[in-house]
């Protein structure tokens, strides 16, 4: 029998889904779980006096993934009646850090997405429905909502954020039969993806450590946030009487958990694939001398290319792991999963 999901997001729980059998058999995940739960319950009972205002956490903090120099990727969700580029909301912004400045965050970049505030006002916005060039700042913000990210402050106003920004990519998707096909979703979510694999091969390629940092990520963690929800907009097509609240209701389950759930109504043993790759990343991704081999200046033995570096290369081969087996439960789930998913996929 298949576990219910759960009422509440990540930081309030434990894993609703045993991995393979024994979480035990995972000591990374599981430690990176309870030091994310950790420091989400001091980032919340630092944040606890703040009104009119909700905070997110998304990235590895959100994905309850969070390694000691992981960086604190928080989203700030203001209420419509600030403008997100005011005076006002950058105050605000300032406030919060200075709030969380005794837990000795790692702040993310300031040229980030996570660097400004966003509203459901933007986020919703019907006028961007459509339009490639969005700001990325909305953009990235509104996609992390989906894929990773949790509540810290303010959780009722963002389970109606998701659902709304749900709701949002389910206009003009339904067929004559009245299904959801979710190829807005899906359309968006690839874009977001491809977008951010194009970036890490060529961004910050006269930045070796950089370099070689991002696009470890992108084959691991990021490939895993993309695969979480694809699966879940896949498996909707056998789950039609309330797609948008079917949906949004899974949104609680991390990426991990998402994929993990799927393989699992699909009756399908081969997650422990994936949990063992996974944990092997996070505690390849926590050890201080791999890291450092990672983030050397090294460019290789001709100085071509920031991939010549053999600690690299044999992460970027530990991640066909996942790939591979990724792609073997796609390809297994023909005649189960809707036509549709599969041509959104491929056209």
């Amino acid at each position: 029998m298949h576990q219910p999901i759960p009422n509440s997001f990540a930081a309030h729980r434990e894993w609703i889904i045993s991995l393979a059998g024994n979480t035990d058999s995972y000591p990374h995940l599981s430690a990176a779980w309870r030091n994310s739960t950790k420091i989400l319950n001091s980032v919340r009972q630092a944040l606890a006096k703040m009104n009119g205002i909700s905070v997110a956490s998304s990235g590895s903090l959100g994905r309850m993934e969070q390694l000691r120099r992981s960086d604190a990727d928080l989203i700030v969700l203001l209420d419509d009646a600030i403008c997100p580029d005011c005076k006002q909301a950058r105050d605000m912004v300032g406030t919060i850090w200075n709030s969380l400045k005794p837990l000795r965050l790692t702040k993310p970049r300031p040229t980030g997405i996570y660097a400004t505030p966003t509203s459901r006002r933007q986020l919703c916005d019907a006028d961007t429905l459509g339009k490639i060039d969005e700001d990325p700042s909305i953009f990235g913000k509104r996609m992390q909502l989906l894929l990773d990210s949790q509540p810290v402050i303010g959780d009722n106003a963002f389970h109606q954020l998701q659902a709304a920004i749900v709701s949002r990519y389910s206009i003009d998707e339904t067929e004559r039969n009245n299904r959801v096909t979710w190829r807005f979703l899906i359309n968006d979510l690839i874009r977001y993806f491809r977008s951010l694999s194009v970036h890490y091969q060529w961004a910050s390629r006269d930045d070796s450590a950089r370099w070689r940092l991002r696009n470890v990520k992108l084959r691991f963690s990021r490939l895993l946030l993309y695969s979480g929800l694809l699966f879940l907009l896949a498996e909707s097509s056998t789950h039609q009487s309330d797609p948008v609240a079917w949906l949004v209701s899974r949104l609680r389950l991390t990426p991990l958990e998402r994929i993990a759930w799927v393989y699992s109504v699909n009756d399908d043993g081969n997650f422990w694939q994936i949990a063992t790759a996974y944990d092997e990343y996070l505690r390849r991704m926590d050890d201080p001398e791999i890291r450092n081999q990672l983030e050397s200046a090294e460019r290789g033995s001709n100085g071509s290319s920031p991939s010549l570096n053999q600690t690299y290369q044999a992460m970027m081969d530990h991640a066909l792991v996942l790939s591979r087996e990724l792609q073997r439960f796609i390809d297994s789930r023909r005649g189960v999963w809707a036509d549709w998913f599969f041509d959104s996929l491929f056209f």
